[in-house]
């Protein structure tokens, strides 16, 4: 029981819910768009950096956020865990999900 429920907090709904999950995800999608408003690509930068409040907007957009907006879930849950699975693939060029068989 704990997989579903984990998976359905993440965003994987069934077909049926697909209004709201295409209005969550708008709503996702809406955030990340402030986000990147509110700091750029650029803000990693330190001149760039224009106060506190900007770098902290970047860090929510790179840490909660993928950056492929294809991949965005309706729940922030959904969102930070593919955020998090992107990085490694990022930085190593490696898949972040490993299978494992005892």
């Amino acid at each position: 029981m704990t997989f579903p429920l984990i998976r359905f907090y993440e965003g994987y709904w069934p077909g049926w819910m697909h209004r709201l999950s295409a209005w969550a995800i708008d709503n996702q999608r809406a955030t990340l768009s402030r986000l990147k408003t509110a700091a750029p690509d650029t803000a990693g930068k330190t001149q760039a950096l224009h106060g506190l409040h900007r770098a902290g907007a970047y860090y929510q957009r790179y840490l909660n956020f993928p950056r492929n907006e294809a991949l965005l879930r309706p729940t922030q849950l959904g969102n930070t865990f593919t955020a998090a699975e992107e990085y490694p693939y990022q930085v190593y060029n490696l898949d972040a999900i490993l299978w494992y068989r005892g």
